[in-house]
């Protein structure tokens, strides 16, 4: 798997405040071919974060899941350390 990330294909929703990295004051989630929530980060951080994901998960067609996916708003409130569920 290549490590430099296409930030163009990705599912990047911007999201409001500074990177806890400090490289930038935009910050995105990251969300892969299936909706996802993968990573919050800015465009310094996320090659890193990134890495260990597969192309095909991060940009490939929907992939298969064979487990039920949790609401996007579950996911959310974990991002922000808003408490379990």
């Amino acid at each position: 798997m290549s490590t430099k990330i296409d930030f163009k294909r990705l599912d990047m929703r911007w999201r409001q405040g500074e990177c806890a990295c400090g490289g930038s004051d935009d910050r995105y989630g990251v969300y892969d071919s299936r909706g996802i929530y993968l990573a919050l980060g800015c465009e310094t951080c996320l090659p890193d974060k990134l890495k260990g994901f597969r192309e095909d998960v991060l940009y490939g067609p929907p992939h298969e899941a064979d487990e039920p996916i949790e609401p996007e708003d579950d996911m959310e409130r974990v991002a922000y350390g808003l408490g379990d569920f």
